[in-house]
């Protein structure tokens, strides 16, 4: 059993589980007959499946997945799906992937889609927490057309994933073990300036404004004075670091190498009516910030399927994952407390007791930020998260025309966090500065710990029924059509049960529960006549717990013609190459589902009201097969226009600016988006000794807000602490960022054609040789008046070019690379290195008025202004994504007694190419799956670059 901290609903649905496992064992040996029949009728009556469907349904292989470094599904799926936007968003072990497929359609429920394993929903279990290497395939079902048919789910789009079975035949056991060395990405150089212009002695010693030189006191680690610094219109930094401090490489002293490591068996089997899959795996990932934590993933999973009868068929597919997560609670913090650090700060001293220094000051302050060997000596984290997601599928076969489909799942997922904060009380640092690090709601420095609680439980079941009819065969009727009719009945059960305390526990203590119920009917009707044209539609009624008692409709209509199964096409010597020429079009409706939660005191509140998106599709699928040719052999073309609009999107704000109270909704938006997405695949080249095959991606979408339904109202949001502004205004890209801009011309106007500088004073300004617009005696820059958009950080375009080369049968090299094109980020590293004065910048000289120079007073001028122009930056890049060469031993050495021996070396992230300064242009600081909070660099552990050496053995 699991375990015993689950509520007693998940313990009656495990013991279910395990009632079910052991019946379905005792019935490996019945009798009935072949597997194969299961897979006729699931390709038949499988909801989650489409055949030949009118919508884009992008499907990714188990032999499309890389085996790359840090290995989770999430991100073997980056660059691999047509029009979606995957996006590794952050170098920490466990991080989950930004995923948004079509647009954004809600402004506070995020971008994140409807998610299914096996048929069954995954509620709080994520993605990277699955095996992926026991995946079939995944299906990406985009949009709301497309996804009509999951109702109040379907509006973000539906990732499907399919299992691996086990293999019929004799035992068969699989074996792999890789490890790899991954190091943080710095591709724009970022470093700490190695000169400075504070005041010093004629020693190079630092010194404070009274010229005493300050001393660092090794008793309690604080700094006997304050440093002074140089400013003036002609002021440089040009001085070395030395004497009494010297420059410590904080880049080099924090972010170190570290390893991964990933383990797997499995073994598969089956006879004529049964097949099992087994498999064990373990995946360990260190963090490469100097003193933290891992993450560390095992899981086990079991698939079993058995003909009872010649017309019954069952199967349990089981996936348990445990994970334990003890990256520090405060790991982002420290992260940018060193990117805040002056240079000549050395963190790794200790006092006289062995122990870390929190900050170096004396408590007037010396612009050094917390240290971070500090945060990990005096707190941790603990997670460990538990995860289960079951399911049971029976397929009934009444006769050749009608079969019954059920399934059930569960999915469960349990997380217990613990973070603790030890007794800093007599740290001399500490009694000292009176500085010290607490918890985000305790102030104690004598201990406090933080202690939560989950249990997340989704119940999902759909009874289904499918009538298949060809008018021809079945009716003895001539005519050429195909009816393929289904209903399907679906409920669906989600209850959050969390608990937060607190020690000590007056601080704060807080318990709720997050519940929803959701019941459904769809009807979904399709003809196909004479194998070319198809027309389908689909009636979906949903009623929902949190929506008082509201039958919500949901509809999808679609059509497609394929002229490529006419007459004429085959008979023509020119057309019949043409293997497939599909025209299709969509049109359909889905929903965000809301959210209800329950305070302690039993009150329901209700995030927003239900938020539906409508949307329609049109494609065009060309696919060319020459089989006698070597070059060009097979070839596919895909292209999809799409369009979308969500009429209410709800958003919450504060009815007293800067009080933080987001407990009201009276705003509400009508967005829309719209975009198009093209994949091109091809075997470029094919022989007995040589095969060359590659495919192409690539998306373009664009959303945007088109009313304020709540009149004039403005509403900003704001993505952190000291972190810019963010905007929700009618005509602009949805999460526009908002600051001032810097001149760059000397007669620049505002929007009422008011000169920023008046007529009389612009002869006391000048351009400098950078571009921007300076004081001609002080050299500071000049901003507008008032803020603007500066722009949306989504890229106008992404897309991936994926080969792949096979020789002599015996080795295989592939490769991926990423385009992202015009994606913007606001460099908020960059900014807070500038107000401190130590960003490498202040290195590099430019001209004004014929004089040339490093002018510090411009740097120090920029973030003078808070957030502008000046940091948002240009963010596109060309990423070599995945790199491997896979070598066949068994081939190669002529092993008789081997199924499969293959070493394989690998890389990830080992080529970027981009203008963005700051170290990773694909990082975000924002919420995972938010659908504004983005675009922002605040110190985000940065993308690995990993070289992998992994072999796999099969017996």
């Amino acid at each position: 059993m699991l375990s015993s901290d689950l509520n007693p609903i998940v313990n009656q649905r495990i013991d279910l589980y395990f009632l079910v496992i052991f019946l379905l064992l005792t019935t490996l040996s019945a009798s009935g007959q072949s597997l194969t029949k299961e897979d006729t009728l699931k390709a038949k009556a499988n909801q989650f499946s489409l055949s030949k469907p009118a919508v884009s349904v992008e499907t990714v292989k188990a032999d499309q997945l890389p085996t790359v470094p840090s290995f989770s599904l999430d991100q073997a799926l980056v660059g691999k799906v047509a029009g979606a936007m995957f996006s590794s968003v952050s170098g920490t072990p466990g991080a989950p992937v930004n995923i948004q497929l079509r647009g954004i359609n809600t402004l506070i429920n995020g971008t994140l889609p409807l998610i299914l394993v096996d048929g069954v929903q995954l509620g709080e279990t994520r993605m990277n927490a699955l095996d992926p290497s026991l995946v079939e395939r995944v299906e990406i079902i985009q949009g709301a057309a497309a996804a009509a048919i999951f109702g109040y789910q379907g509006a973000n789009g539906v990732i499907s994933i399919v299992t691996k079975r086990g293999q019929k035949g004799k035992l068969k056991i699989d074996i792999s073990s890789s490890i790899s060395q991954n190091t943080v990405i710095n591709q724009g150089n970022l470093q700490k300036s190695r000169l400075h212009n504070y005041k010093t002695d004629s020693n190079g010693n630092l010194i404070d404004i009274n010229g005493n030189i300050i001393t660092l006191n090794p008793n309690n680690l604080t700094l006997s004075g304050n440093l002074s610094t140089t400013i003036g219109p002609n002021s440089i930094f040009s001085k070395m670091y030395q004497g009494n401090f010297h420059f410590n490489d904080h880049f080099a002293d924090f972010f170190n190498q570290a390893k991964s490591a990933t383990n797997r068996i499995s073994l598969s089997g089956g006879g004529q009516k049964t097949d099992v899959l087994f498999s064990i795996s373990n995946n360990r990932m260190d963090n490469n910030f100097a003193h933290d934590g891992y993450n560390n993933r095992t899981n086990l999973a079991l698939n079993m399927g058995v003909a009872l009868t010649s017309r019954l068929t069952l199967r349990s597919t089981t996936q348990y994952a445990l994970t334990e997560n003890t990256v520090n609670y405060f790991d982002q913090a420290a992260i940018v407390s060193m990117l805040e650090t002056k240079p000549f700060v050395n963190y790794s001293i200790k006092d006289t007791d062995g122990n870390y220094g929190y900050i170096y000051n004396t408590g007037a302050g010396s612009g050094t930020s917390s240290n971070p060997n500090y945060v990990m000596q005096y707190s941790n984290r603990n997670s460990n998260l538990t995860d289960l997601v079951q399911s049971f599928h029976a397929i009934y076969r009444l006769s050749n025309i009608l079969s019954v489909d059920a399934r059930y799942g569960i999915n469960t997922s349990h997380s217990s966090e613990k973070v603790n904060i030890a007794d800093q009380s007599q740290n001399k640092n500490v009694i000292q500065t009176h500085e010290y690090l607490a918890i985000y709601n305790g102030f104690n420095k004598k201990g406090e710990s933080l202690n939560t609680q989950r249990n997340y439980l989704t119940e999902h079941s759909v009874l289904n029924a499918t009538a298949i009819i060809d008018f021809k065969k079945d009716l003895n009727l001539s005519v050429p059509i195909k009816s393929t009719s289904w209903a399907r009945s679906e409920w669906r059960k989600m209850d959050d049960n969390l608990s937060t305390t607190t020690m000590p526990s007056y601080l704060y203590s807080f318990t709720g529960r997050e519940w929803l119920k959701t019941n459904s009917l769809l009807f979904h009707q399709t003809f196909e006549f004479n194998n070319w044209l198809g027309i389908s539609g689909a009636l979906r009624k949903d009623y929902s717990s949190i929506t008082h008692l509201e039958l919500k409709a949901f509809r999808q209509g679609t059509i497609q013609a394929d002229f490529s199964q006419m007459g004429f096409w085959h008979s023509s010597n020119v057309l019949n190459k043409i293997s497939q020429f599909k025209l299709r079009g969509a049109v359909g409706k889905a929903g965000v589902q809301p959210i209800s939660f329950l305070d302690t005191y039993g009150t329901e509140f209700i995030s927003q009201p239900p938020e539906t998106s409508t949307e329609s599709e049109a494609g065009l699928d060309i696919a060319i097969n020459r089989p006698e040719r070597r070059w060009f052999r097979n070839s596919g073309i895909s292209i999809t226009e799409w369009q979308r609009n969500t009429p209410n999107s709800e958003y919450p704000y504060s009815l007293s600016p800067g009080t933080g109270y987001y407990g009201t909704y009276g705003a509400s938006f009508a967005l829309s988006s719209k975009g198009v997405q093209f994949s091109f695949s091809s075997t470029i080249y094919s022989s007995s000794r040589f095969q060359w095959d590659i495919t192409t991606f690539f998306g373009h979408q664009v959303s945007c807000i088109d009313a304020n339904r709540s009149g004039t109202l403005y509403i900003a949001g704001s993505i952190g602490e000291l972190q810019p502004r963010v905007g929700f205004q009618v005509g602009e890209g949805i999460g526009q960022i908002r600051g001032v801009r810097l001149l760059t011309r000397i007669d620049q106007k505002d929007e009422n054609g008011n000169y920023y500088i008046p007529l009389a004073q612009q002869a006391n300004y000048v351009i400098a040789s950078n571009g921007y617009v300076v004081d001609a005696v002080n050299k500071t820059p000049i901003a507008t008046n008032n803020e603007y958009p500066l722009g949306d950080s989504a890229p106008k375009f992404n897309s991936s070019f994926i080969n792949e080369i096979k020789l002599l049968n015996l080795f295989t090299v592939s490769f991926q690379l990423d385009w992202i094109y015009k994606s913007h980020l606001y460099n908020m590293v960059k900014e807070l290195m500038y107000f401190g004065g130590f960003h490498n910048d202040f290195n590099k000289p430019f001209t004004v008025n014929q004089s040339t120079g490093a002018w510090s007073a411009f740097y120090y001028g920029v973030p003078a202004y808070g957030y502008s122009d000046y940091f948002y930056e240009d963010a596109s890049f060309l990423r070599l994504r995945n790199v491997s060469f896979k070598f066949d031993l068994v081939r190669l050495m002529k092993l008789s007694h081997w199924r499969k021996m293959q070493l394989e070396l690998s890389g990830r992230n080992l080529l970027t190419i981009t203008k963005y300064s700051g170290m990773d242009p694909e990082v975000n600081s924002g919420n995972i799956q938010s659908s504004w909070n983005h675009g922002i660099d605040n110190g985000t552990l940065p993308n690995l670059r990993s070289y992998q050496i992994g072999l796999n053995l099969g017996l």
